[in-house]
């Protein structure tokens, strides 16, 4: 009996799709963080959200397909991957290729979400920075009555020589 892995080639194209998507959102990321545009950074993080929780259906269809196909190969779906799918369906499946442009996808994905996540920590870590240096010295910050910030005359001098 031959099995049809049209499904897993659907599953595998749309899981390559989300991945290209999710780069585009990540690339954007990065420009928002240069730009240290928070609202929009928080609004794209929840559709980072959603687009990472669609890969994560997708993945358990992905892995449901293949324990089918394991079981009408009488493979055990842990022993059963692309390349062994594919030898044991004559090597003419279509799914290696695939599998390659998802492990390439999900590689960029990863490295530009690495880089994000350290241009951020830059960003998070300048701010401690400026706000350690507007607190040296255990010099107390007052608010007026109508909240605006009142400090003293050499606080400001020796902040902005800091900058």
């Amino acid at each position: 009996m031959k099995a049809d892995v049209t499904p897993l080639r659907d599953v595998l194209e749309s899981l390559v799709l989300q991945f290209d998507k999710l780069q585009e959102m990540l690339h954007t990321e990065r420009d928002l963080i240069r730009k240290r545009e928070a609202d929009k950074i928080y609004a794209l993080s929840e559709e980072i959200g959603t687009v990472l929780a669609s890969i994560r259906e997708m993945d358990e269809q992905r892995q449901e397909i293949i324990r089918v196909l394991a079981q009408s190969l009488g493979i055990t779906p842990e022993g059963l991957d692309l390349t062994t799918l594919d030898r044991e369906l004559g090597s003419r499946t279509g799914l290696l290729p695939l599998r390659d442009r998802l492990r390439a996808a999900i590689l960029l994905a990863d490295q530009t979400n690495k880089e994000n996540q350290a241009a951020f920590k830059g960003v998070l870590n300048a701010m401690e920075a400026i706000l350690k240096a507007m607190g040296e010295g255990n010099r107390a910050i007052f608010y007026n009555r109508i909240g605006g910030r009142q400090t003293t005359e050499s606080f400001h001098s020796r902040f902005s020589k800091q900058l």
